[in-house]
C-alpha cells in the first residue's frame, strides 16, 4: 500500500512537471475573436477577454467589443505573452481574474481604470520587466501574489481606500524604493512585503494590530520604521535581516514580540521595551551584532523558548532589568532570575574573563551560546548545575577549585579547564591584547602607567561608547576622513579633548592616554607628528627621522591651554623651536642632532615649565650606508671532454650580470626596503596618500616575488612576471639564455646604521613555452631546450655584506639542457642520417658572489644511424650516466670514444646493410581503406599510433617518401628495398597513386625498368603536371660498394620522368647525365612554362664533395627534348642544399655553401643565388638551409625562403631580406615544407616522440602565426611529405621503433601515412587571480590565460565553473577572438559562495559548438580557499614601559587560529616566547603588547626583535607574516626628591642618559644636581657622563640659594653698533661669588663675554646688531649657579635719506592762482615716504601734502608773497632728510573784460563820444583813457580815476587808436585799444 502510495505521489509530481515544460493555452470551444481579441460572451451578456492574437506590444483593451461592452479580463488571459510591453485598459472593464498577466516579462506599464474593482490572485506575478502600475482608486484589497517578483518595480500609488495587502503582495519586488501606505489599510498579511531589497522606509497605518509573519522579511535598506499607537503584535521574523534599521520606537501598547522578530538586524544599538510588553519570544533579537543596551520593563513575564532572544549578540554590554519585574532581574547587566541565584542570560561585550557571581548557583540554557568574546569564567564551589548547552559554540575556558562541580561538567564536555589562579593570569595576559573587528573602530584608552581604564566615556562627534574590561570602546566604523571631536571622561582623569581628530582608514584603533589628575596639566596629553601623510601620535609610538625627512608636529596639553604661553622644542640643553599654540610647521630632521632625546617644554603663564618626552629619534647620517650591491661577479666555465658525443670539445658556460638593477623603496621610518630587478618600481615610488599605502604595495610586492618562486597557480600574476627585467648571462651550450631574477631586501636602519638587511631572491627560467632552437653540433641537427620540467629556479635568502657593500646570496640553480636529437635536411652527403635517443645535461649552478658550477652530469642514450646506398653506420655513444664535472671524480656508466661526429665521413666505419628485416617486411597494404581514423580521432590529429595506417611493416630505414599533388593525382615515390635484388643494389624507386574517394592507395610500381640502385627521389607540381627526378646507378654491382667507393660514386647519374595523368604513369623516363663525375641533390621545377632540372657535380667523384671541385649544372626541357647540361657555376666548395626556382620569372638556382668545406662547422655557410649568366650574389652567412623558390601567400611575391639559425628568412628581390616571425619560432628545424599558406615541419620531444607543427598565414591579422602542434603522437617519425587535400593534409613518413644497446642501434620501421583533418584545440594554460577579489557573495576576476592551439580563429567560447562535486556552478558564453596559436587574457566574473571552504575548483573553457582535439588540456583547477594573517609592528610606551605592539589581521574571509612568535635579538630560529592566537573572523585584528623584557636581548642589549605570526590554515600568503623592531633594552631611572618620586625614565644600556628632568624647585633652597646615593656625596654625581649598565635610583641634592639683586646697564637699551655699556651685577650668596657674563643672539647663537672672575662688572662693546639677550651667572663656593638675564636691542648706524633734487616745473614768480608741480628725487633704506610744506613770509606753514609714497604733488599757488618750499623724505626707519625752495607769488593783473564806444566809427570831427571799459582787477583800479592819430602823437583823453567812462570829443580828422589803462592797487596795468575815424 505504501509503494502504491509512492507511485501516485511520484505520478503527480511527474504530471505536473511535465506540464511546466511547456507553453499551451486552452480556448474554450464557445470562443470567439475579433481579429485581434479571443472573447467569449457570459451569462450576463458582456464580454470577458480570453486571451490575445495581435502582434502589437502596445495592447489596448476596449471597453466594447462588436458594440458589447468588456467588463472582465478571464483567467491567465494573458499569462506569459512575451511580447506586450505596455498595457491601456480603457474605462468600463470591472474585474479580473486570476493570473491575468501573469509571467508578461517584457510588460513595463500597465494603466487600469478606476472602474476596476478587483483584480485576482497572481494577476501580476513575475511581470519581471514591470516599473510602473496605475492602481484603480475603487480597489480596497491587493490579493495574494498580485505582484510578486516584479523585480524592476520602483513606485506603485496604492488606492487611496485601499484595506488589505494579501499574502506576498509585493513579495520579491527587490527594487521596489517606497510606499505610502494609505491610512485605510487594516491588515497586512504575512510576506507582504518581503525581500523588498531597496525598501528604505516604511509608516505602518494607525488601526493595524499586527504585523505578520517575515512581512518585511529580508529588507536589507530598510533603515526607518514608524509603528502605530494600535499595535499589539508583532509576529514571528516580521523584520528579520533588516540590518539596516538603525532603532525602533516599540508603541505602548505592544503585547508580544514573537521569535526572530527582529534576528539580523545588525544595525541597532538600544532597545527599550514598552511598559505593556509581556512576553519576547526566542531568537527574536538574535544576532543583532551591533546591539548594546537592552531595558526590560517590568510587565515582561516570560521569555519563550530556550531563552535564546539575544544569543550571537557580541556587543551586547548590560541587560537592564526594571527593579520591579516580579520574574527577572540583573547582576551588573547580567540577566538573572529574580532570586539572583540562576543565569538566564550573559552580554556578550560585557566581560573576557567574568567572576560568577557568589549568589549563582545555576546557569541555563544557551546563557552564553554563541559568544565569542568571552574567553574565561571564574565559577565557585556553590554551583550546582549547568545546562548541558550553556556554553555551546563559544571558545571559553572554566576556571574553578580542583574537585569542584565545574571541573566534572568542564572535562564532560571537553571544555578547557584551569585553575583560579591561572584565572588571573590568564585575565592579565588577555588584557594586553584584544581585538577589533573589521567593521569596527577601537579607541584604546590607558592611563599613564599603561593600566586599561574600564568605563571611561568615550565620544566621536555625537556616538558614546564605554570602555569595556579591555580599555577599548568600540564604535560601528562608518565614520569617514574628515576632522571629529573626540572627547574621552573618566572620574579622577583629566577630560580628554581633540576636536581634530583624524579617523585613520588604514588601521581600526588609536591609543589614547589619559592622565590621572596628580599630573600637571601642562603635561602633553598628544603630540601628533606628521610625516609622509601619516599622522602618528609620538606619546605612544616612535616615529624615525632620516637625512632630509620634512615633517610637522602639533601638540596640546592636558588641560589649561588658556593658560600656556608658549611651548619649545628642546634636544638636551639646546632649545630648537618654539611655538605659541602648540603647532610647528615645516620641522626638517636636520634641526637635530643623532641619538640624542627630544622632548616638548610646555611654559605656564604663572611660572610653570613642564617637559614631555617625544618618541622621537633621529639616525644618524654618518652610519647610513652607501647602498650599492654587486651580484655574480665572476663566471666560470668547464671544457667539455672530447668523447662526450655531440658536445665533446665544447664548453659550458655560467655568468650572471655582475651588478643587478635595484631600488631603493622607502626609508620611512628607519625601515629600507629595496626592489631587486623590477621594471616596475614606479608602482612602489609613486606619489602615494601615505606611508600606509607605501606599505600595502610593499607587502604586494614581496607577495608576488614569493609567488613567482611557486609553481602554484594561486599566486600566478602575469602582471608582474611581465615587470621583471629580462637579463641575458647563464651560457648554454654555445648559446646564451635569458632568464628571470627578482628579490626583495628589507631591514632596520637604527641610530647605529644599518642593523642586518635580509630577504629573498628567485632566479627562474620558464619551460612552459618550450623555447628551443635547432643548431647543429658538428653536422647532426639538434633541437636543444634549456629547461626540462615545468620551470628551473632556484630561491634562496639573501644578505647585505657590510664589509664589501654587496648583496649576497648562496643559492643553487639546476640549469639542465635537454638534447632532443632530430634529423633535418642538413646532413650533407649522408643519404640518411637518424639521430636517436635523448639525454640531458644536468648543471648544478652556485649563485654568489662568484658563479659556480657545482656539477655537470650527461645521462641518457644517444646514437646515430646513417646510409649510404646499400651501406650502413651505426653506432651507440650513450647508454647510462657520464659526470662530466667535477673532473676528478670517477664516471658513472660507460660512454664509447671514438664517437666523433667526424666517423659519418669515413667509408672504413659503413658496412652492407643488414637486411635481416625483409623477413618481416609485410605486403602492401595500401589497398585498405583508413576505416577507423576520422572517427577514432574526431576530426583532429594523430593521437597514437593505432590512428596512423601502415602501408610496408618492416620496411627499408631509407625509403625517403616523397608525396606530391596536382589538380588530377596524388603520387608518392619511395625507395623500395626489394627482395628479389641482392645486397649490392639495394634500392628500387617506385611509385604508388593516392584516391582520396576511397583512401587507398595503388600497388606501387617501379619507376624505371632497371635493376640499379635508386637514391634521392625529388618530386614537383606546378598544379598541373607532376615531374620526378632522382639518383639513378648506371650499373649493376657484383660486390660491396666499399671495396670500390669511386666506382659507385660516379656510377650515379640524374634521371628525369613525368607522370601521365591518363595512364597514371610516370613515362617518359630520360637520363640527363654522361659524364662520370659524382651528381647528386638533383631538384627539378618548371620556369616560365620550362621544365628545369638542377643538380651537383662533382668532377673528382667525391661523394661528400668536401673539396673545391664542385659543379652547378643545369637541364632544360625544350622542343620535346632535355637540353645537353650547362655548367652555371664552376669549383664551389661543399654545397650542402641547392634548389632552383623564380623571381619575377627569372631562372635563380640558389645554394648553401661550406667556406672551410668543413662539415664539422655548421656557422661557417654561406647562402648564394646565381643566375643563367652565372651572376653569383650571397644573400646570408650562419646557420643556413634548405633554400626553396614559392609564392608567399602573405605578399603573394615570388620568394626564396631558406633556414637561417632557427627562423625562416624570406626575400622578394634578393635584396631585402626579412624574417617570417620576428620572434622566432618554436622548436623550427629546417626540414620545413611549404603548402601555400601553411608552413609544415617535424620534430620531436624530450620522450623522442615525433610530431608536426604548422604555421598558417593568418589574412585577418596579416601575420603569420605561432607553432601550432597539429599532431599528438608518441612515435618518432622521420622522413616526412605532406600535400594539402579538400583542407586536410595528407602526410607520408616513416614511424620508427629504435633500441640503442652498447654496441649497436636497432630500428624497425614502417612506411606510413595519415590524414589530419583541421584541428579546433583550446588550451587553458594558467589561472589566476587577486587574493584581494576574494569576497563573499560578490564577483571576483578569474583572469586564464587561453591559448588557440588550433588552425582556426576562435570567437566563441564557453566557460564552466565546477565545484569539487562536478556541479556545474556557472557557464557563461564569451565573445572572443583569438587568431591561430595566439594567447588571450580572459577575465572571468566568479561567484563566490557566501562561505568560503577549503575546495578545488575546475574551471573549463571551450570553443562553442566545436569538438577540441585535446580535452586534457582545457581544464583548470584553483583554490580561493586560502587564510591570510598579516602582522605589523611598531614601537609604542606602555606607561613607561617600552613595548612592541603587534598588530595581527585576518586579511581573507577564512577564519583562522594561529601562533605568534617572538623572536630575540640573538636568534632567529628558536622563538623566546610565543602565543596562541584565538580565532580571528574574517578582517579582525588583534593587537598583543610585548613588553621588551631581558629575556628578548643577548649580551649587546640591542638588536632586531622579530615578530611573525603562523596560521593554522593554509595562507595564500607568507610574506606578510613578519615584521621586526630594532630595540634596546632599557633600564629603568628613578628620580628622587625629598623621599618621593619625582620622574622616572629609561635609557639604553651601556649609555648615559641625555635627556634629564627639569630642575625641582624648593623654597629657599637651590637644587644641586643629583647623585648616586641618598647622602648625595661628591663623586657621586649622576650626570649626562654617566654610563648606565643597571637599574638606578637617582637622588636631589638641594643646598642654600644665591639670590642676584639686580643686573643692570648704565645705558638703556637700545644702543648703535660700537656703543660701550657697562653691565653691573648686585648679589649675594655663599663665600666669595665669582661672575660669568654671556650673549645670546635672536638665531640662538651663544657668545662668552668673560668667565668665571670675582668682578661684578663687565664692560661690554656692542657689536653686531639685533634683539640680545644678556645673562649673568653667578656661581657659589658650592658649585650652584644662578642665572639672571636682561633683553637688550643693538641698532645699526644708518645713513638718512638723500635727496639729491627738488624743483618745480614753473620758474618763481607766479601769480596766485598758478598751478606748480613740485618734484623729489632722493635715495634711502627701504621704502622712502615723501611730505611736501610750504612756509609764507609770517612764518605760518601749511601742509601740501602728509607722507605718502608719492614723490610728486602739485600746488595751487594762493596768497601773494615770499614763500619757502619743503619737502620731507623719511625711510623705513624712520629717519628724515629735509630739503627747501623759495617762491614768489605775485597778483594776476587787471583784466579789461571790454572797451566800447557809444558812437560808432566813423564820425565828423566835434562829434562827442562816450568811451567804456569794463575790468576786474585786485584792490580799487584806476581807469586811464589815450588816444593815438595817425601821425603817432599821443594825447591822454582822462588821467587815472576811479572812474571807467570818459568823454572824447575829436578836434582833427584821420586814423585814430584808442586806449584804456587799467590799474590795480599793486599797480599792476592792463591795456586795451580800438580803432576809431574821424572825419
Amino acid at each position: 500500500m505504501k509503494k502504491l502510495k509512492k507511485m501516485i505521489v511520484y505520478l503527480l509530481i511527474l504530471i505536473i512537471n511535465t506540464t511546466l515544460l511547456f507553453e499551451f493555452k486552452v480556448i474554450s470551444a464557445k470562443a470567439e475573436t475579433n481579429g485581434e481579441f479571443e472573447y467569449k460572451v457570459k451569462d450576463d451578456g458582456t464580454i470577458e477577454i480570453l486571451g490575445y492574437i495581435g502582434n502589437n506590444t502596445t495592447l489596448y483593451i476596449p471597453n466594447t467589443i462588436n458594440g458589447i461592452e468588456v467588463t472582465s479580463i478571464g483567467n491567465s488571459a494573458f499569462y506569459h505573452d512575451t511580447y506586450i510591453t505596455k498595457v491601456i485598459i480603457a474605462d468600463g472593464v470591472k474585474y479580473f481574474e486570476p493570473c491575468a498577466f501573469e509571467c508578461c516579462y517584457s510588460l513595463k506599464s500597465i494603466t487600469i481604470p478606476d472602474s476596476v474593482t478587483d483584480i485576482g490572485n497572481l494577476c501580476f506575478s513575475q511581470c519581471y520587466d514591470l516599473t510602473y502600475a496605475k492602481l484603480p482608486n475603487n480597489l480596497k484589497e491587493i490579493p495574494y501574489c498580485a505582484f510578486r517578483a516584479c523585480e524592476k518595480l520602483k513606485e506603485i500609488n496604492l488606492p487611496t481606500d485601499l484595506e488589505i495587502i494579501g499574502w506576498q503582495a509585493f513579495d520579491g519586488c527587490r527594487s521596489l524604493q517606497s510606499i505610502n501606505l494609505p491610512p485605510t489599510v487594516s491588515y497586512i498579511a504575512p510576506y507582504g512585503f518581503r525581500s523588498c531589497e531597496s525598501l528604505i522606509e516604511i509608516k505602518i497605518p494607525e488601526g493595524v494590530k499586527n504585523i505578520s509573519k517575515s512581512s518585511f522579511d529580508n529588507c536589507y535598506k530598510l533603515e526607518k520604521v514608524e509603528l502605530p499607537k494600535t499595535l499589539e503584535f508583532i509576529e514571528s521574523e516580521a523584520f528579520y535581516g533588516c540590518n539596516n534599521l538603525k532603532n525602533i520606537n516599540f508603541p505602548s501598547e505592544l503585547k508580544e514580540i514573537k521569535s526572530g522578530a527582529f534576528t539580523r538586524c545588525s544595525s541597532l544599538i538600544n532597545i527599550i521595551f514598552p511598559e505593556k510588553l509581556k512576553v519576547i519570544g526566542e531568537w527574536s533579537f538574535s544576532e543583532c551584532e551591533n546591539l548594546e543596551y537592552v531595558k526590560i520593563p517590568a510587565s515582561v513575564n516570560e521569555f519563550t523558548g530556550n531563552i535564546s532572544q539575544f544569543y550571537g549578540c557580541n556587543n551586547l554590554k548590560k541587560i537592564e532589568v526594571n527593579e520591579n519585574n516580579k520574574n527577572f532581574s540583573d547582576i551588573e547587566g547580567v540577566l538573572v532570575n529574580k532570586n539572583k541565584n540562576s543565569l538566564i542570560a550573559f552580554p556578550g561585550a560585557k566581560d573576557s574573563y567574568y567572576i560568577l557571581p557568589e549568589s549563582i548557583i545555576k546557569i541555563g540554557r544557551y546563557s552564553f551560546r554563541y559568544l565569542e568574546n568571552i574567553k574565561g569564567i571564574l565559577i565557585h564551589d556553590s554551583v550546582n548545575y549547568i545546562a548541558n548547552d550553556a556554553f555551546a559554540n563559544t571558545n571559553i575556558t572554566i576556571y574553578g577549585n580542583k574537585g569542584s562541580y565545574a571541573e566534572s561538567y568542564a572535562n564532560s564536555r571537553n571544555i578547557t579547564f584551569k585553575s583560579v589562579d591561572d584565572f588571573y593570569i590568564d585575565k592579565e595576559n588577555f588584557n594586553n591584547n584584544f581585538n577589533i573587528l573589521n567593521n569596527k573602530y577601537g579607541v584604546i584608552v590607558k592611563d599613564e602607567n599603561g593600566i586599561n581604564i574600564i568605563g571611561a566615556t568615550v565620544t566621536i562627534d555625537d556616538k558614546l561608547v564605554k570602555t569595556n574590561s579591555k580599555g577599548v570602546a568600540e564604535f560601528k566604523n562608518e565614520f569617514n576622513n574628515d576632522s571629529h571631536i573626540l572627547k574621552i571622561e573618566c572620574n579622577g582623569y583629566y577630560t580628554y579633548k581633540d576636536e581634530d581628530f583624524s579617523i585613520n582608514k588604514y588601521k581600526n584603533y588609536e591609543n589614547i592616554t589619559l592622565y590621572s589628575q596628580d599630573n600637571s596639566p601642562y603635561k602633553l596629553k598628544f603630540a601628533k607628528c606628521s610625516k609622509n601623510g601619516k599622522l602618528t601620535n609620538i606619546l605612544n609610538e616612535k616615529v624615525k627621522l632620516s637625512s632630509n625627512d620634512l615633517f610637522n608636529l602639533s601638540c596640546q596639553v592636558i588641560s589649561n591651554i588658556s593658560e600656556v604661553s608658549k611651548y619649545e622644542i628642546w634636544q638636551n640643553n639646546k632649545k630648537i623651536t618654539s611655538s605659541s599654540n602648540g603647532i610647528f610647521l615645516n620641522l626638517t630632521s636636520s634641526l637635530f642632532e643623532a641619538n640624542k632625546d627630544i622632548s616638548v617644554k610646555v611654559y605656564s603663564k604663572s611660572g610653570e615649565v613642564v617637559t614631555t618626552h617625544l618618541n622621537l629619534e633621529k639616525i644618524s647620517e654618518e652610519d647610513m650606508p652607501n647602498l650599492k650591491f654587486s651580484f655574480g661577479g665572476e663566471g666560470e666555465s668547464i671544457g667539455i671532454p672530447e668523447e662526450i658525443p655531440y658536445i665533446g670539445g665544447g664548453e659550458i658556460n655560467v655568468e650572471l650580470p655582475k651588478s643587478l638593477p635595484f631600488e631603493i623603496i622607502s626609508d620611512s621610518d628607519g625601515k629600507v626596503k629595496i626592489a631587486i630587478n623590477f621594471a616596475d618600481c614606479d608602482e612602489l615610488n609613486k606619489e602615494y596618500e601615505n606611508d600606509y599605502d607605501v606599505e600595502k604595495a610593499w607587502v604586494k610586492f614581496k607577495n608576488n616575488v614569493k609567488a613567482f618562486s611557486q609553481d602554484n597557480s594561486k599566486f600566478r600574476n602575469q602582471n608582474f612576471k611581465n615587470a621583471i627585467k629580462p637579463l641575458k648571462g647563464i651560457a648554454g651550450i654555445e648559446s646564451s639564455l635569458e632568464f628571470n631574477v627578482v628579490g626583495y631586501a628589507e631591514g632596520q636602519l637604527t641610530n647605529k646604521g644599518l642593523s642586518n638587511i635580509s630577504g629573498e631572491l628567485c632566479i627562474k627560467v620558464e619551460s612552459s613555452a618550450e623555447i628551443g632552437w635547432q643548431t647543429f653540433i658538428y653536422v647532426i641537427p639538434i633541437t636543444i631546450k634549456l629547461s626540462v620540467n615545468s620551470s628551473v629556479e632556484a630561491v634562496g635568502t639573501i644578505s647585505y655584506d657590510f664589509n664589501n657593500s654587496t648583496l649576497s646570496s648562496e643559492t643553487d640553480l639546476n640549469l639542465a639542457a635537454s638534447l632532443e636529437p632530430f634529423v633535418g635536411i642538413g646532413i650533407s652527403k649522408v643519404a640518411a642520417v637518424g639521430v636517436f635517443g635523448k639525454a640531458e645535461l644536468e648543471n648544478t649552478i652556485q649563485i654568489g658572489l662568484k658563479c659556480k658550477i657545482k656539477e655537470s652530469v650527461l645521462k641518457g642514450e644517444l646514437g646515430i644511424k646513417a646510409y649510404i646506398g646499400s651501406l650502413e653506420y651505426s653506432k651507440s655513444w650513450l647508454n647510462d650516466e657520464y659526470k662530466i664535472y667535477p673532473k676528478n671524480e670517477k664516471s658513472i656508466g660507460s660512454i664509447k670514444s671514438n664517437s666523433s661526429s667526424s666517423s659519418l665521413y669515413d667509408m672504413s666505419n659503413y658496412s652492407l646493410i643488414d637486411r635481416s628485416y625483409l623477413d618481416e617486411k609485410s605486403n602492401w597494404l595500401g589497398n585498405n581503406k583508413l576505416t577507423k581514423f576520422e572517427s577514432s580521432l574526431k576530426g583532429t590529429s594523430i593521437e597514437n599510433s593505432s590512428n596512423i595506417k601502415s602501408l610496408f611493416k618492416n620496411t627499408f630505414g631509407n625509403s625517403s617518401p616523397k608525396i606530391i599533388s596536382s589538380k588530377n593525382d596524388i603520387v608518392m615515390v619511395f625507395i623500395d628495398d626489394d627482395k628479389t635484388r641482392d645486397q649490392y643494389n639495394v634500392g628500387k624507386l617506385v611509385y604508388s597513386n593516392y584516391d582520396k574517394n576511397t583512401d587507398t592507395w595503388s600497388k606501387p610500381i617501379q619507376v624505371d625498368s632497371n635493376n640499379t640502385s635508386d637514391s634521392s627521389p625529388y618530386l614537383y607540381s606546378d598544379g598541373n603536371d607532376i615531374y620526378l627526378i632522382y639518383q639513378d646507378a648506371k650499373k649493376i654491382f657484383t660486390n660491396t660498394i666499399k671495396d670500390n667507393f669511386d666506382e659507385y660514386t660516379k656510377s650515379l647519374g640524374i634521371t628525369v620522368a613525368k607522370f601521365n595523368t591518363n595512364t597514371k604513369k610516370f613515362e617518359n623516363i630520360s637520363t640527363l647525365t654522361t659524364t662520370s663525375n659524382y651528381n647528386s641533390q638533383p631538384k627539378i621545377s618548371i620556369i616560365k612554362g620550362v621544365p628545369t632540372a638542377v643538380w651537383i657535380s662533382n668532377i673528382n667523384g667525391d661523394y661528400f664533395g668536401i673539396n673545391n671541385t664542385n659543379n652547378i649544372v643545369y637541364s632544360e626541357f625544350k622542343n620535346g627534348n632535355w637540353t645537353t647540361p650547362k655548367t652555371l657555376a664552376k669549383n664551389l666548395n661543399c654545397i650542402t642544399d641547392i634548389n632552383v626556382g623564380a623571381i619575377n620569372n627569372k631562372f635563380y638556382v640558389a645554394y648553401c655553401m661550406e667556406i672551410d668545406n668543413n662539415l664539422t662547422t655548421i656557422n661557417d655557410r654561406i647562402l648564394n643565388v646565381v643566375d643563367k649568366n652565372g651572376s653569383t650574389k650571397n644573400l646570408s652567412k650562419g646557420l643556413v638551409s634548405n633554400p626553396i623558390f614559392t609564392v608567399m601567400s602573405d605578399t603573394n611575391l615570388d620568394s626564396l625562403v631558406w633556414y637561417e639559425n632557427g627562423n625562416i628568412k624570406v626575400s622578394s628581390n634578393l635584396i631585402d631580406i626579412r624574417a617570417l616571425r620576428e620572434d622566432g619560432i618554436n622548436k623550427l628545424t629546417d626540414d620545413f615544407i611549404i603548402l601555400g599558406n601553411k608552413i609544415v615541419y617535424c620534430n620531436s620531444d624530450k620522450d623522442n616522440n615525433s610530431n608536426i607543427y604548422m604555421l598558417r598565414y593568418n589574412n585577418t591579422s596579416k601575420n603569420w602565426s605561432n607553432s601550432i602542434r597539429i599532431t599528438n603522437q608518441d612515435k618518432l617519425i622521420k622522413d616526412i611529405s605532406v600535400v594539402e587535400i579538400d583542407n586536410k593534409l595528407l602526410a607520408t613518413f616513416i614511424q620508427s621503433d629504435v633500441a640503442i644497446t652498447e654496441n649497436r642501434i636497432d630500428e624497425n620501421n614502417n612506411l606510413c601515412y595519415s590524414i589530419i583533418n583541421q584541428i579546433d584545440d583550446i588550451s587553458l594554460n594558467d589561472v589566476y587571480y587577486e587574493f584581494s577579489d576574494i569576497i563573499p557573495n560578490r564577483n571576483m576576476k578569474i583572469y586564464c590565460e587561453v591559448e588557440n592551439k588550433g588552425e582556426n580563429t576562435v570567437n566563441n567560447l564557453i566557460v564552466e565553473i565546477k565545484d569539487e562535486n562536478n556541479n556545474i556552478l556557472q557557464s557563461k558564453e564569451i565573445n572572443k577572438t583569438i587568431l591561430s596559436s595566439e594567447t588571450e587574457k580572459l577575465e572571468v566574473d566568479f561567484l563566490v559562495p557566501s562561505e568560503i571552504k577549503d575546495n578545488d575548483y575546475t574551471i573549463t573553457i571551450y570553443e562553442k559548438g566545436k569538438e577540441d582535439n585535446n580535452i586534457e588540456d582545457n581544464s583548470f583547477n584553483f583554490n580561493i580557499g586560502y587564510t591570510d594573517l598579516s602582522i605589523s609592528t611598531s614601537q609604542v610606551k606602555k606607561g613607561n614601559k617600552d613595548c612592541i605592539l603587534a598588530e595581527v589581521k585576518n586579511e581573507s574571509y577564512v577564519n583562522t587560529s594561529g601562533t605568534l612568535n617572538i623572536y630575540g635579538t640573538g636568534s632567529s630560529e628558536t622563538p623566546v616566547a610565543t602565543k596562541k592566537i584565538d580565532e580571528l573572523k574574517a578582517g579582525e585584528t588583534k593587537l598583543y603588547y610585548i613588553e621588551l623584557g631581558e629575556e628578548y636581548f643577548n649580551d649587546n642589549k640591542k638588536g632586531v626583535v622579530k615578530v611573525s605570526v603562523s596560521s593554522d590554515k593554509e595562507e595564500y600568503y607568507d610574506s606578510n607574516n613578519s615584521d621586526e623592531e630594532y630595540v634596546y633594552y632599557k633600564h629603568k631611572i628613578t628620580f628622587v626628591n625629598d623621599d618621593k618620586e619625582y620622574y622616572v625614565t629609561d635609557c639604553m644600556d651601556s649609555t648615559a642618559l641625555t635627556s634629564f628632568p627639569d630642575a625641582p624647585i624648593k623654597n629657599g633652597k637651590q637644587f644641586a644636581g643629583w647623585y648616586k646615593d641618598v647622602n648625595c656625596t661628591d663623586g657621586n654625581e649622576f650626570d649626562e657622563k654617566t654610563i648606565i649598565n643597571d637599574d638606578i635610583t637617582v637622588y636631589a641634592k638641594w643646598i642654600d640659594k644665591i639670590e642676584i639683586e639686580s643686573f643692570i646697564a648704565d645705558k638703556a637699551s637700545p644702543q648703535i653698533s660700537g656703543t660701550t655699556v657697562k653691565l653691573s651685577v648686585k648679589a649675594k650668596g655663599n663665600g666669595i661669588l665669582k661672575y660669568k657674563f654671556i650673549i645670546k643672539d635672536s638665531k640662538g647663537n651663544w657668545y662668552l663675554l668673560r668667565d668665571y672672575g670675582t668682578s661684578n662688572t663687565y664692560n661690554w662693546t656692542t657689536g653686531a646688531i639685533g634683539d640680545k639677550t644678556l645673562y649673568v651667572d653667578v656661581k657659589d663656593e658650592n658649585r650652584q649657579v644662578v642665572r639672571k638675564s636682561m633683553n637688550y636691542i643693538v641698532k645699526e648706524k644708518i645713513l638718512a635719506p638723500e635727496i639729491s633734487s627738488f624743483i618745480a616745473d614753473k620758474a618763481s614768480p607766479q601769480v596766485s592762482g598758478t598751478t606748480v608741480k613740485l618734484s623729489v628725487k632722493a635715495k634711502g633704506t627701504g621704502t622712502l615716504q615723501y611730505k611736501f610744506l610750504v612756509k609764507d613770509a609770517t612764518g605760518n606753514w601749511f601742509v601740501i601734502q602728509d607722507y605718502s609714497s608719492s614723490n610728486i604733488v602739485v600746488w595751487k599757488t594762493s596768497k601773494t608773497g615770499n614763500k619757502m618750499l619743503y619737502v620731507d623724505v623719511k625711510d623705513s626707519n624712520g629717519q628724515v632728510t629735509r630739503k627747501s625752495m623759495s617762491y614768489i607769488i605775485t597778483s594776476p593783473v587787471p583784466t579789461i573784460s571790454s572797451f566800447k564806444a557809444d558812437k560808432k566809427s566813423p564820425q565828423a570831427i566835434g562829434t562827442k563820444v562816450t568811451l567804456t571799459a569794463k575790468a576786474t582787477g585786485e584792490g580799487e583800479l584806476q581807469y586811464k583813457f589815450l588816444v593815438k592819430d595817425a601821425t603817432g602823437n599821443w594825447f591822454v583823453i582822462q588821467d587815472y580815476s576811479s572812474s571807467n567812462i570818459a568823454v572824447w570829443k575829436a578836434s582833427k580828422t584821420g586814423n585814430k587808436m584808442l586806449y584804456v589803462d587799467v590799474k590795480d592797487s599793486n599797480g599792476q596795468v592792463t591795456r586795451k585799444s580800438m580803432n576809431y575815424i574821424v572825419k
